[in-house]
């Protein structure tokens, strides 16, 4: 996903791009890019090496790659909320100092279309890889182990005994399929196609791809409105999938990380939207 999102800022220098003007939204870009790595695989360190300890005989190191691309489509998520809620970043210009320490956040702002489209493309990459990692790894590790091995490591079968599950008594019951502690052995198909983790994560995959297909360039000048159709659809599909995809609290903290690291972005553009909606 880093590579990504490098490449991506790399194509622009090529390509001629990058002008002197615009050095500062590649700065942005780059540290953006910085930040999502840093955080996901800091993220990845604690769920693998601290709180899940031994997680990698069951589900082999591939869980870490899981889990630290899940943490970057969360934090990606809130980055693209944030870009869009346009009504929050005119507030902030208003009430940020003149001061040239601001200089940088203002332009921050001004790039929200250019960050928009850059956190779009790492989170399509993020996402492979977070559904790569979780086919070759936890869904065959599921597989090859007993329910009663199993129980013994995912959080939801025992959220007393994990280190730094940190949000206890939380239960989505209405989400949580198969019940948990496991009962019963899983096949493959079953783990994708037969799980709340496993269909949500389907679907997230097939929102991605349509907004990623549609989205291109080409296809945006030949057919817009299906384009404009597709990102609306997403916009309020994709975090209702994203918690349903968090909420069985197998492997994580207890909670769907889509709250956590992007609630608040999409509190600030759902009130945008609606006050826009009001205003015309």
């Amino acid at each position: 996903a880093a590579y990504a999102g490098l490449h991506s800022i790399v194509e622009e220098i090529q390509d001629g791009h990058v002008s002197f003007a615009k050095n500062e939204l590649l700065i942005i870009k780059v540290w953006l890019v910085i930040l999502v790595v840093v955080i996901s695989n800091l993220y990845a360190c604690y769920v693998v090496f601290y709180t899940y300890v031994g997680v990698t005989k069951y589900f082999s190191f591939l869980v870490y790659i899981a889990r630290a691309c899940g943490m970057a489509a969360a934090i990606l998520t809130s980055i693209l909320y944030l870009s869009m809620a346009r009504s929050t970043f005119k507030t902030l210009y208003r009430l940020l100092p003149r001061w040239s320490q601001w200089n940088f956040l203002t332009h921050c702002f001004d790039a929200h279309k250019d960050i928009h489209i850059l956190a779009g493309k790492v989170l399509l990459v993020a996402g492979v890889l977070h559904t790569l990692a979780h086919c070759m790894g936890t869904a065959v590790g599921v597989v090859e182990h007993y329910p009663e091995e199993l129980n013994q490591i995912l959080g939801c079968a025992n959220p007393e005994g994990v280190r730094g599950h940190s949000i206890k008594g939380v239960n989505f019951g209405f989400l949580v399929w198969p019940k948990c502690p496991l009962e019963e052995e899983y096949g493959y198909w079953d783990v994708i196609f037969k799980s709340t983790v496993g269909i949500s994560g389907v679907l997230l995959c097939l929102i991605l791809g349509c907004v990623g297909w549609t989205a291109r360039a080409a296809y945006r000048k030949k057919r817009f409105d299906f384009f404009w159709y597709m990102h609306n659809v997403a916009i309020f599909s994709w975090p209702l999938v994203m918690f349903a995809h968090g909420s069985n609290g197998w492997l994580g903290v207890g909670f769907p990380l889509v709250v956590l690291a992007a609630g608040v972005p999409i509190l600030l553009y759902t009130v945008d939207r609606l006050a826009r909606a009001t205003r015309y």
